[in-house]
This record gives C-alpha cells, structure tokens and sequence, in this order.
C-alpha cells in the first residue's frame, strides 16, 4: 500500500512525503532530497533511521539523514578534475574538497514524485547554473517496498559529458533511533579490501587488505567503539569513514554488508550492483535535535553507502563516476530487513 501526504512546504510549495507499507514495515520518502525520513519495524515497535520530525529539520540538515546525494556522491580532491582539455571546478564545501555534490547537491533538491502501480516515482533535474556540474542531468529514482525487501532504482542521463555517482545517505540505528551509539550492533562486511584515507579524507591512493586490522570485518562480529590510539586511520576520521571494495564482480548485484540489532531482532543485509560501498559511523554527529526530541550524538547510525571510490575521476586505476553525453546511468540499492536469525 502507498500513501501520498503532506509534509509540509518550501517556498510556498507543498512537499509531498510517499507512505509505503505492508504488514511488516512502513517506509516514508519525501520530495526533499529524495529523502528517507522512517524505516518503521512494526513487529519490534522501533524506526531504525536517524531523521527529523519535521521538513525544517531537513532543510537545516548538514548531516545528509536520509538524502539521495549526488551529482557525485563522496569527495573530490580539489574540487576539481580534468575533463577533455578544460578543468572542471567545482564548490569548495569541505575544506578544499568537494563532498557530496555540494551546497545544492541533490540532498537540497525538490523532486516531483508520484505513485506508479506499487512504485513511487521521484524525478528532479540538475543544471550547470545551480551545482556547477558539466551539463543538465535528469535523474529519476524508483522506489519499491517488496515484503521486507525496500529496492532503489536509480537512473540518470545528461546532455553532456559530466558526473553521475549517486547513494542514499541512511544513518542505521537498528536498535532504534534514539537508542544510543551502535556499537552494541553486529557487523559483516563482504570486502577483504579498503582505502586508507589521508587527513583531509582523501583517499592516500593505497588499497589494504583488512585482515588483522580494525577494518576486517569479514565475519560476523560485534563493531565496539574502535581504539584511536592503536591505529592512525581510526584517528584521522574519528571512527570509520572509509571506502571499501566489494568481493563481486564489477556491475553484479551482490551483498555489501550485514548489520543485526543487539538483541538480534532485526537484521539488514544490504545489496548493489556498485563496485565500493563507505563504512561510515556518524563520528561527525554533534547533538543534533532529531526524531521525538531525541538527541542524536557521535556514532549514533551507521552508514552503508553504495558508491564508486571516494575521488575516483581522478584516480584512473577506480571505476570512473564519468558518463558520456546520453549515456544512460544506473544503479540499484536494495535493503533486505528480516525479523531474527
């Protein structure tokens, strides 16, 4: 079943949230961002998203809950690549980096969207004037709820050559969102190698096995707050804020992650066809006011982000986010929850 409400009004124009719900899980998305704003587990009685109670909320938003991201989702060294015979320049919003598509990225768009038999539809357009992207790009996500399945399409096409790298952006609290931190959380990650980042965030253009590092998580185990002391990465990002490369073959559907709640009432199994997925645990979270009053804190979610490599168009040996003019982008994300082992 799919339900379309008010959510409230931008500009003086009504933003539309989409209700998708069977007898296990209801789902709300709205036209803000292309935005996930609940994951509601009828039988366990919790949400398991970080978010807002209220559009206001989104629109102060700098913690991306929820947000389709893009154009080029992760950073940009620079904030610039070369393109043909011209460098592109892009917005500076993360120190001298880009990140996320910037300021007006797709998390600050407005999207059209509507329902289409058991689907809901959202549509939005990017131009050159607005995020400083090469080109006009018209992008389209198709949402579905699938028993406890919850299946993202993503498609893109633009006028010309530019970047397309698109995710959602869920902070995962599968104990519930105002539960506290997740480190009480289980984690397996299909992956036996990641990227070791440099201060700035930057991937330092190494790629490391993870076996007998904090990174390797490559069997089922409790995630526990890491010790920053004991490795250099773990300080620079606070946590873990890394890319790590999926063991599939390039553009197959596979499984990226695992997560289970503490008590193991609920379960996650998250699946791409992208090639890198970011490990990120909320270390930035800083007292944010967030769903029912609560007060979300450092390590309050848990970032699963399907993607290519953080900074990849200007590492030539990743998988490029570059389309070519009319070249036709897709991606598929698909969030598999169950209700205990």
């Amino acid at each position: 079943m799919i339900s379309k409400v008010v959510f409230g009004t931008y500009n003086g124009e009504i933003i539309y949230g989409f209700i998708l719900e069977n007898e296990k899980i209801q789902v709300q998305i709205i036209e803000y961002g292309a935005t996930i704003t609940k994951i509601y587990m009828k039988e366990e009685n919790r949400d398991v998203v970080l978010g807002y109670d209220d559009l206001e909320g989104y629109i102060k938003d700098t913690c991306f809950f929820g947000s389709t991201v893009g154009r080029c989702a992760n950073r940009i060294e620079a904030a610039n690549y070369i393109q043909g015979r011209k460098i592109v320049k892009l917005e500076k919003n993360d120190g001298q980096n880009h990140l996320h598509g910037g300021t007006f990225g797709l998390h600050k768009k407005l999207w059209k969207g509507k329902v289409e038999g058991k689907s809901v539809i959202l549509r939005t357009t990017c131009k050159e004037s607005e995020d400083r992207y090469p080109g006009t790009s018209e992008i389209k996500i198709t949402v579905e709820l699938i028993g406890e399945q919850l299946i993202f399409h993503y498609y893109a096409e633009s006028d010309e050559d530019t970047l397309i790298n698109l995710t959602n952006h869920s902070y995962f609290n599968l104990n519930g969102h105002n539960s506290g931190n997740i480190f009480t959380h289980y984690l397996k990650l299909n992956a036996k190698l990641f990227m070791p980042c440099r201060e700035d965030l930057i991937p330092d253009n190494r790629i490391c096995f993870t076996k007998d590092t904090p990174f390797d998580f490559e069997e089922l185990c409790q995630l526990e707050k890491p010790n920053d002391k004991n490795n250099e990465q773990i300080r620079i990002c606070k946590g873990y804020d890394h890319n790590y490369i999926v063991d599939k073959s390039n553009n197959s559907l596979g499984i990226l992650a695992e997560i289970w709640s503490e008590d193991k009432k609920v379960c996650l199994k998250i699946y791409s066809d992208a090639p890198c997925f970011q490990l990120y645990t909320g270390n930035s979270i800083n007292n944010v006011l967030g769903k029912e009053k609560s007060i979300y804190k450092s390590y309050q979610g848990i970032c699963i982000e399907p993607q290519l490599a953080p900074n990849a168009i200007n590492s030539p040996w990743m998988s490029s986010p570059l389309i070519k003019k009319r070249e036709k982008y897709q991606r598929i994300i698909k969030y598999q929850f169950n209700g205990g082992e």
